[in-house]
């Protein structure tokens, strides 16, 4: 099953105003907690796509596992348990590779981008943890301003939103959206 996601992902390009448009990554996600199935689909995932990697894991163990099979292919390292994000920042910062930093709002966010600035992890997206797509869009909205209006430098990197409702149609129109309001990278 996963092969066939694999090629479905390979092969899905649209045309769009004489433009070639198509994914440029795929994550992988780990549910098990078991560094060694995540670590062999990583290598699967590398044997049968040449897109980009997102590696999505809990705890940053996990995602070292995955990272020593596609460190060459310079994957995102996104620590989905917040408490987990500074470990998380010490390996990106080891591995020289970029680092979604997640929060649940605002607030938060700045203070623990703050906070990994002082390790010195220069190479972060930003993702507000889902919420409604009105407030998603706010949310980037909000990253957007204050990053050029008020010259907030924090909030100046790129953002990535995760869209995990299961409903396709409601799951493309929002990614639309979101990608129309300043979302710099969508995972569907």
């Amino acid at each position: 099953k996963l092969k066939e996601f694999i090629d479905f992902t390979n092969k899905l390009q649209f045309e769009r105003v004489g433009q070639k448009l198509g994914l440029k990554l795929i994550a992988v996600k780990n549910v098990s907690g078991n560094s060694d199935k995540f670590s062999a689909t990583v290598k699967f995932v590398i044997e049968n796509s040449s897109l980009n990697l997102v590696l999505m894991a809990d705890e940053p163990k996990v995602i070292q596992a995955g990272l020593e099979i596609a460190k060459d292919r310079k994957p995102l390292i996104f620590a989905t348990d917040e408490k987990n994000i500074f470990d998380a920042a010490k390996l990106a910062k080891e591995s020289n590779l970029p680092l979604v930093v997640s929060s649940t709002n605002l607030d938060s966010l700045s203070e623990v981008i703050k906070s990994i600035a002082e390790l010195k992890v220069e190479d972060l997206i930003l993702n507000i943890e889902e919420q409604k797509i009105s407030q998603n869009l706010q949310n980037l909205t909000q990253l957007r301003r204050l990053a050029l209006k008020k010259n907030f430098r924090p909030f100046g990197f790129p953002n990535l939103v995760v869209i995990k409702k299961g409903d396709s149609f409601g799951d493309t129109l929002s990614a639309g959206a979101l990608l129309a309001k300043y979302a710099s990278i969508i995972l569907l």
